[in-house]
């Protein structure tokens, strides 16, 4: 297998030995993370360019309604059936202006 290096990301390790950091690279080689921190190299690794991105470990769980966060404590007085719903109101008003930034913001 061949060697990666995710280059200049904000690193979230969710490891307090490793720790996180505002810019830094990432070694994967093969299916392992071989080296955390900021000057990390690999001559020979496929680099991908991590700036301005967040880099972090996958999750086991993944199903997570996190187009949801902004919309905490909204629409609780909304009853849960009938044609305005919750889920109608979600999908009719609110979900046509939601935006890609507003799952980052929200979470």
């Amino acid at each position: 297998m061949s060697k990666i290096l995710l280059k200049d990301g904000c690193v979230l390790s969710l490891d307090s030995k490793v720790g996180n950091f505002h810019q830094a690279n990432v070694l994967i080689d093969g299916s392992k993370i071989a080296a955390v921190g900021p000057n990390v190299t690999a001559g020979d690794a496929e680099v991908i360019d991590a700036s301005g991105m967040i880099v972090m470990p996958g999750f086991i769980d993944t199903h997570r309604h996190t187009w949801e966060g902004i919309l905490r404590n909204i629409g609780t007085n909304v009853p849960l059936e009938g044609e305005e719903s919750y889920l109608s109101f979600i999908l009719n008003t609110l979900a046509p202006a939601y935006r890609p930034e507003d799952v980052y913001i929200g979470n």
